[in-house]
């Protein structure tokens, strides 16, 4: 990949190139260098809203926040961005780090309607985890139970929007943040007398299968490579190809 990338960067200066030789470069755990290609890469070609969205996202697993949200707000004003996809990736930044009113800020723009992407239920799932930072025990409880109707309706769907997987998971973290906002919420309100609030509060912390970390929602399959990329494998052959004869 990192030489498909090279050469796809040397022969059309296309974005895919970047964004493959990248991906490449991180996954052999040479953090510096994918960060320098990409930043690189997105001052040769500004427009390129998946190469702002990998270096959001690899800025955001080496805890750059506030740089990997800046790259995030540029890749959504990108011609071709998916605006709410690269949002939802901005609160998920402000979400990793505490920022739990920034999360709702984001969260409150006019793009969340009707969108496709994310699906709902992880609109609410972080809205839920951001009101639960902030001890807003209702609102979470509210946000949990309206992610939760979301995937309940999906039942009733011949194909579910999102793969069953993905759906169990978001499903156990709302159902997470709800009952840590029941119990929070009646430790606050003056159940002290019985121990059994605080107890299972403590349960609920040891059965926690979650992170914490919210996750960051990737691009679209062909974004950044237009047709896909195995057609621009097939082009870059028939480059080298045609330059040796």
């Amino acid at each position: 990949a990192e030489t498909i990338g090279r050469e796809l960067i040397d022969a059309f200066a296309h974005p895919a190139g970047y964004e493959l030789k990248a991906r490449a470069v991180w996954g052999m755990d040479e953090q510096d260098d994918a960060l320098a290609l990409l930043e690189e890469a997105v001052g040769s070609i500004p427009d390129a809203d998946a190469l702002w969205h990998w270096l959001g996202t690899f800025r955001s697993e080496t805890g750059k926040y506030d740089a990997a949200a800046e790259a995030f707000e540029r890749a959504a004003t990108c011609t071709d961005a998916v605006v709410s996809l690269e949002l939802f990736n901005l609160a998920v930044v402000r979400q990793r780090q505490g920022s739990f009113r920034a999360v709702l800020v984001v969260l409150g723009r006019e793009v969340w309607d009707g969108a496709e992407v994310p699906p709902e239920e992880y609109w609410h799932e972080l809205r839920a985890s951001a009101l639960l930072g902030l001890e807003r025990w209702d609102e979470t409880i509210e946000a949990a139970d309206a992610g939760l109707g979301v995937i309940d309706a999906y039942g009733e769907l011949e194909e579910p929007p999102a793969d069953p997987e993905a759906i169990h998971d978001i499903a156990g973290r709302l159902l997470f943040h709800k009952a840590q906002a029941v119990l929070e919420g009646a430790w606050a309100a003056g159940v002290r007398s019985d121990k059994a609030p605080k107890k299972a509060r403590g349960r609920l912390n040891d059965a926690n299968v979650f992170d914490g970390r919210p996750a960051l929602i990737g691009v679209r399959p062909g974004i950044g490579m237009p047709f896909g990329g195995t057609v621009w494998i097939v082009v870059l052959a028939m480059y080298g190809f045609v330059n040796q004869r």
